[in-house]
């Protein structure tokens, strides 16, 4: 049987959001879509891929 994937930690959960919050604290709203699909593309997907 296939050993499970472990869960991500908590610190990994959070980043998003996180850099969200710090890049709407220090440059207001709206965040561009641009900053939201470099958040995507550089930081969150090479951190879930397998």
């Amino acid at each position: 049987m296939p050993s499970r994937p472990a869960s991500p930690k908590p610190q990994l959960v959070s980043l998003p959001p996180t850099l969200l919050s710090h890049h709407y604290l220090l440059h207001g709203a709206p965040i561009a879509d641009q900053t939201i699909d470099e958040i995507r593309d550089h930081v969150v997907m090479p951190l879930i891929r397998p």
